[in-house]
Order: structure tokens, then sequence, then C-alpha cells
């Protein structure tokens, strides 16, 4: 069933003086209660709050004549149905009333009437009350009419989207329900949380796509691979399809927080991150390759073909590297000078001046074998180090005591 109503949450904005039963804060909540009826438009219908139930408890119409005797009196009136409620005869009657029509009998009780203790002591004061006397949170309930309200200009008011435009206009970041006394905590717009949640990450999916976009942007200049970084972006959506099919039919939770939407900019940004490890490892084992192609005197082939750029790096490439070891086999009994010549070689190995070379050279079955022999032995265990690292790291959102947040936690373990 579809909530029907405006559920407005306050609470002392003096945390030295948290008790909301004083006759200054009844005060500030009773001018605020007048102010939303006003505001949310709900002149005709029923509306519970802490201060009118002060004044029903204190025989008198209007919360706004109520003084410091009449909140004793609802205290020690509430007080005496103490028992009654804790037999649970309260709860049971007022349940029953939202289900049939009370009992004839309750209506002379005052613990019973109208079901107002049960909604008190249920929903407008917190559950130190009973041991305390004292409330540090209450509620105001605004019930919505039953039918719809078309205003002067042809909109429908009271439905999701106006209570999301009434939320940004008046209450979002909006401190004027504050007043020094009392304050807005939360609040709950006929069950608008969902709908806004969604309407904030569908304006939100504008950062999304320029994520992707600049990841896929980096990753193209840096890979120089089109295919290579549209895969990775494929891959994180497989991911995340493969972490929602454990999540939602595996492990069976309904409940899917779209704080777990998040999970996006982080997967996006860590899976890229591996990549680039594993192609580093990727181009350090050709690299291998190609130096000893060099070494042995083989031709080389390539992709494509090469650039005059291109072209002379490869003949300049070649030709040293015949020099080296022609000078290296005619002073073979110069130890020194041989130690410095293995210098200068081991050097210009490892400073190739054009990595396109690399890149763009073919490699057999087996050389392709032993390319990924090395790459599996040397970025493997990095990446599932900083992957097992990452999936603890979110594991440990489990020891919150916030639901949202365990979930949370528990997907992005499930993402990697």
């Amino acid at each position: 069933m579809k909530n029907r109503h405006y559920e407005v949450y306050f609470e002392s904005s003096d945390k030295s003086s948290a008790n909301l039963l004083n006759i200054d804060n009844i005060r500030s909540l009773c001018k605020k209660q007048y102010e939303l009826v006003e505001l949310f438009q709900l002149h005709s219908t029923c509306h519970y709050t802490l201060p009118e139930m002060v004044a029903y408890f204190s025989n008198k119409s209007d919360c706004r004549q109520l003084n410091a005797n009449d909140i004793q009196t609802f205290i020690n009136r509430i007080q005496r149905c103490h028992a009654l409620y804790d037999t649970g005869l309260i709860r049971l009657a007022g349940l029953k009333r939202y289900r049939a029509a009370p009992i004839d009998l309750f209506q002379y009780d005052l613990c019973f009437r109208h079901n107002f203790t049960f909604l008190t002591l249920e929903y407008l004061v917190d559950k130190t009350f009973l041991s305390t006397n004292e409330t540090r949170y209450t509620a105001m309930w605004f019930l919505k009419p039953t039918k719809p309200i078309i205003t002067a200009n042809g909109s429908q008011i009271h439905t999701s989207n106006s209570a999301h435009d009434l939320f940004i206009e008046h209450f979002y970041q909006n401190p004027k329900f504050d007043d020094g006394w009392t304050r807005i905590y939360a609040l709950n717009f006929m069950d608008i949380r969902i709908p806004s949640a969604m309407k904030q990450i569908r304006a939100d999916m504008f950062f999304v796509i320029l994520a992707i976009s600049l990841i896929v942007g980096v990753t193209i200049i840096y890979l120089r691979s089109i295919t290579v970084a549209l895969m990775t972006n494929i891959c994180v959506v497989l991911s995340f399809a493969c972490a929602y099919f454990s999540y939602k039919i595996i492990l069976n939770i309904d409940l899917f927080p779209y704080i777990n939407l998040m999970a996006t900019f982080i997967l996006i940004g860590i899976s890229c991150d591996n990549v680039f490890v594993i192609f580093d490892a990727w181009y350090s084992e050709k690299l291998d390759i190609y130096n000893e192609a060099r070494l042995r005197g083989r031709s080389i082939e390539f992709y494509g073909k090469l650039t005059d750029k291109q072209q002379k790096q490869y003949l300049r490439d070649r030709e040293y590297t015949a020099r080296i070891l022609t000078r290296t086999s005619s002073i073979r009994n110069d130890h020194e000078q041989h130690q410095k010549d293995q210098t200068g070689e081991e050097e210009h190995f490892d400073s190739i001046k054009n990595t396109d070379l690399v890149r763009m050279m073919k490699v057999n079955d087996e050389q392709m074998i032993q390319m990924m022999t090395g790459v599996l032995r040397h970025a493997a265990a990095s990446v599932f180090v900083t992957s097992f690292t990452t999936s603890a790291a979110f594991f440990t959102n489990m020891i919150s005591r916030i639901a949202y947040v365990q979930l949370f936690g528990l997907f992005m373990v499930n993402l990697y």
C-alpha cells in the first residue's frame, strides 16, 4: 500500500535541552504544525502531531493555548495508560482500528478513544518516554486527501512529483524551519525517497557518462587502442551484471539500495588501473622478444606499414645491435672494456625511443605463449592482490549498523 502521509520528524535545536516536552519546544512545534498545514494545503484532512495530542489530553482545542501544566497533564494521562500499553491491549486496539470499526466500549475510555494513545506511544514519542517522561524526537503526520486536488493552473497536487518539488523548494538545504528551539531532521513525503533518488540519479548520469568518456579517452591515449578501451568498459558492464545476478538470485537479497549504483564510478577507475598493469606487463614481455630478435639477428615482421620515422628507428636498432655484437666478440679478452660495452648495450635496449615498433611487432604462436606466461606470472599476482585488498576494504562495511552501507559493501565484494 502506498504511503498517503506527509511525515516530518523533529528534534530539539538545543542539544543541552533535548527534551521536546517543555513549553518552549511545544509552542515551537505548534507554530510549525500550522505552517506545514498551510504549506501542504491540507486544511481539510487529519494530522497527528505531539502538540495536538497534548491539547487533546488537556481538553483544549488549540495547541496555541497550551501551558506548562498542560504538558504535565498529558504526561500523567499517558502514564495512566502505561499498564494497558505494556499488556499490548492498546496496540491491539489500534491495529484493529485500522482494519475495522472500534469496539464501542473503547469509545468511553480516554486511553482508547480515537486511538490517540496508540498513535502517541507508537509514533509521536520515542521509546524512552515510558521510563523518563521525555522524548527527544517526534513526528508530524499529515494525511493527504483521498481525492485528487486540481489547482487553478490545472496541475494536480499531492502527487510524487509535486511532493518532490515541494521538498526541493522549501526543505532542501533550507534552515527556515529551525527557529532555535526545534528543527527538522528527517522527512518522508508519500514515500518519495525512491522516486527522488531516481530523479537525482538520472540527473547525475551526466557525471557517469563524463567519467566513462574521460576514462575511455585516457585509455585510448595510453594504450593507443580503441578496441581495448571499449572492451574494458564492456567488461565493467558485464561484471556489474554478474554481481547483480549474484546479489539478487544467489544471495536472494530483495533490497537494492541505489547507493549501489555508485559502484559504477569505483569499478571503472579500478578496472582501468588493472588494465594498465596488465598492458604494461604485456608490453614488457613483448619488448623482451623484440630485444631477443635484435640480439639473434632475426628479421621482425610488423602489422601494417612502418612510417619513415619508424623504419629509420628499426634500421638504427639493427645496425646498432650488429655493431655492439661485433665489438663484443672482438674484445672478449679485455674485461673492463667488455663490461663497459655490456652496460652500453643494456642501456640502449632499455630505452626504446619509438615504442610503436614493439606494439606493431608480429609474434608467432610460441612467442604468444611465452608472453601470456610472463603476463600471468607478473601481472596476475598484482591484479589479484589489489582486487583482494579492495574487496576486503569494502567487506569491512559489514561492520556498519546501517543496512544500506552493509548492502553496498556486500555488492562491491560481489563485483570483485
